[in-house]
C-alpha cells in the first residue's frame, strides 16, 4: 500500500489501517448528524413522532399527485412497488454520501433534484392544460 507523505510521517505503530480510518470517519459522520439533530427544538421531534403514530391521520387513500422521495445514501430503500399502491406517481431517488439530513449535507444536489422534479410536474401540468410555460 502506497502511503502519502503525511502518512509516512506518522510512526508505524501509530498508523491506522484503512478499515480503522473508515470506521473513524463513519463515527465522525454519525456525530455530525447527531449534533444537527440535537439542535432541533424538542417540539419538532415530539410533533414528528406523534404524527407517525396518530391513527386519525392514517388513511388508505390513494394520493395521485406527483411525489418525490429523496433517501439518504445510507438508507434502506422501501419497496417502491409497495409505495406506488398509495402514491402511484412517486419518484424515488437516493443521494449517495449523505446521512439523515440530505438537504443540509448536500444542498446543491438536493436542490437540483427538487428543482428538476418541480420543473417536470410544472411542464406536465402546462401540457395537460394546453398552456405555454413562462420562460
Amino acid at each position: 500500500m502506497r502511503l502519502s507523505a503525511t502518512e509516512r510521517s506518522v510512526p508505524e505503530p501509530l498508523r491506522l489501517s484503512r478499515s480503522h480510518r473508515d470506521r473513524i470517519e463513519r463515527l465522525l459522520e454519525t456525530s455530525r448528524e447527531l449534533t444537527m439533530m440535537l439542535k432541533a427544538p424538542e417540539t419538532t421531534a415530539a410533533g414528528a413522532l406523534a404524527a407517525i403514530v396518530d391513527p386519525t391521520i392514517q388513511e388508505d387513500d390513494v394520493a395521485r399527485m406527483p411525489a418525490l422521495a429523496i433517501y439518504s445514501g445510507r438508507a434502506r430503500l422501501p419497496n417502491i412497488e409497495d409505495m406506488k399502491q398509495s402514491l402511484p406517481n412517486v419518484e424515488a431517488t437516493q443521494m449517495t454520501g449523505t446521512g439523515h439530513f440530505v438537504m443540509m449535507e448536500n444542498p446543491s444536489e438536493f436542490n437540483r433534484l427538487l428543482t428538476a422534479f418541480l420543473d417536470r410536474i410544472s411542464a406536465d401540468a402546462s401540457e395537460r392544460s394546453g398552456e405555454q410555460r413562462p420562460r
